[in-house]
């Protein structure tokens, strides 16, 4: 079998548009990486995904699981800010103070064995 290609480097983004990690080892399953953009914000009145595109900053931000996730399970994510300020997704009020960040009202979203592409 001829090779195609090599891994030289493993990363894993938690949270859509913010910046993620270096992964030794990873999980993969029929959706992609577990834990690969299962977290998103969303508008609060449109539902639809916020990017980068929309509101860059985010990508100031960087994020990491607080325990690994699994093909069911999408643990908390542990933010940090461009300030050096942490916000926990399971913390005290991490809606408020994402959308005082993105400068409009969000959600998080953050399903059970979420991948990116599975999110309508």
């Amino acid at each position: 079998m001829p090779v195609v290609g090599k891994v030289v480097e493993l990363w894993r983004y938690p949270f859509k548009s913010m910046q993620g990690g270096r992964l030794d080892a990873v999980s993969v399953g029929d959706q992609g990486v577990w834990g690969d953009r299962g977290w998103s914000l969303r508008y609060a009145d449109s539902r639809e995904n916020v990017s980068a595109k929309q509101i860059g900053a985010l990508m100031q931000c960087s994020a990491r699981y607080t325990v690994e996730p699994s093909e069911t399970s999408n643990p908390a994510v542990e933010i940090t800010m461009p300030d050096g300020k942490t916000v926990l997704t399971d913390g005290d009020n991490p809606r408020a103070i994402l959308s005082e960040f993105a400068g409009c009202d969000v959600l998080l979203d953050g399903a059970p064995g979420a991948h990116f592409d599975a999110h309508p």
